[in-house]
């Protein structure tokens, strides 16, 4: 049977279980899944996943989460390191980069907004707005929650 050596580095442990902690998982490939479907099927969300690597044949490759495992490979899959510039395509892993950051503030954090405002981000605040407004505003007009 065909394995795909699976290695999740850092903080992207906390999403696996206790026996798959920080060390390499090897996966059995025994069907057709994208390695976004793998890795979330292990725990870690693909939200926080930066950056896939390939490493076969002593060459490096970044993969995308439409990558299809194949068995007899190694991937390491990489979390998120602060900061984030959440305005490089480079640093998204193929997600569609915010070119305006825009924010939408829910009654829980008010007073963020105000602080959002006086940086100059334009951000969207209603303290008698509920969090179906939030979610679509949030979609409507691609902004950040």
């Amino acid at each position: 049977m065909l394995t795909a050596k699976l290695v999740f580095v850092g903080e992207l442990n906390y999403f696996l279980s206790e026996k798959n902690r920080n060390r390499p998982i090897y996966y059995p490939v025994t069907r057709r899944a994208s390695i976004k479907d793998v890795i979330e099927s292990l725990g870690p969300p693909h939200t926080e996943i930066s950056n896939i690597v390939l490493k076969k044949d002593g060459k490096i490759k970044r993969l995308g989460f439409d990558y299809i495992l194949k068995g007899n490979e190694e991937i390491w899959i990489y979390p998120f390191v602060p900061p984030v510039d959440i305005s490089k395509p480079d640093e998204l892993l193929g997600r569609k980069p915010f070119l305006k950051i825009k924010f939408v503030v829910d009654v829980n954090v008010g007073k963020l907004a105000k602080l959002l405002r006086m940086l100059g981000f334009d951000t969207a605040y209603d303290w008698r707005k509920n969090d179906n407004f939030i979610a679509e505003i949030s979609y409507k007009e691609s902004r950040v929650v």
